[in-house]
């Protein structure tokens, strides 16, 4: 009696924290108020960490981390736009 062919499933790809944290399951990308801008800034890496895994623990992204510390520190009265 020949062998009958089993397919495999393929394993799924599983999303690196990186990944993880720029693009959260289910969410959706909101539309800006007004146009944005990029900023670049240079951190040492052991702070890079810090931050990195704290957004992660706060399921948020380093970019709306630095966004709600930009609008506290530069806009404490105003409503986020």
């Amino acid at each position: 009696m020949p062998k009958k062919a089993v397919p495999i499933a393929h394993a799924r790809k599983v999303a690196t924290p990186d990944e993880w944290v720029e693009h959260k399951p289910g969410s959706e990308p909101e539309q800006p108020a007004e146009p944005l801008v990029r900023v670049s800034v240079d951190l040492p890496k052991s702070l890079h960490t810090l931050i990195k895994i704290d957004c992660a623990r706060h399921s948020k992204t380093i970019a709306d981390a630095f966004r709600e510390m930009a609008e506290q520190r530069w806009r404490p009265n105003q409503e986020a736009a």
